[in-house]
C-alpha cells in the first residue's frame, strides 16, 4: 500500500510541476525574497531593516497561504473533471490511497515552494 502511494505521489508531483501558475507563484516569492535581501543588505538602520524583514515575512506568509489554498482546491476537483481520477481508480488504485498520494504530493510541493 505504501509503495503504491509513493508511486502515485510521484505521478502527482510530475503533474503539478507542469502547472504554470505554480511556477508563477514560486517566482513571485523568489522576487520578494531577493528584493528584501537587497534592501536589508545595504547600509540601513536597524529599525528599517527590521521593517523590511517583517514585511517580507508577511508577504511570504500570505503567498504561502495562497499557494496552499490553490493546491488544496485542486486536490480532488480537477482530477474528477479531467477524468484522471477515474482512470487511476479504474486501474486498481483505491480512493484512500489516491487521496493520500495527491495530498502528499501537494504538501511536498508546498514545502519546496516555501523552503
Amino acid at each position: 500500500m505504501i509503495a503504491r502511494i509513493i508511486r502515485l505521489s510521484r505521478y502527482e508531483l510530475a503533474v503539478l510541476v507542469r502547472r504554470r501558475w505554480l511556477w508563477a507563484l514560486v517566482a513571485a516569492g523568489m522576487v520578494v525574497v531577493a528584493i528584501a535581501a537587497i534592501a536589508v543588505g545595504g547600509e540601513a538602520h536597524q529599525a528599517q531593516s527590521d521593517d523590511f524583514r517583517a514585511s517580507a515575512a508577511s508577504l511570504l506568509l500570505v503567498g504561502g497561504l495562497t499557494l496552499a489554498l490553490c493546491l488544496g482546491a485542486t486536490t480532488i476537483f480537477t482530477g474528477g473533471i479531467t477524468g484522471g481520477l477515474g482512470i487511476l481508480v479504474g486501474s486498481g488504485a483505491r480512493r484512500t490511497e489516491l487521496t493520500l498520494a495527491r495530498m502528499g504530493a501537494r504538501l511536498v510541493t508546498l514545502a519546496l515552494a516555501l523552503g
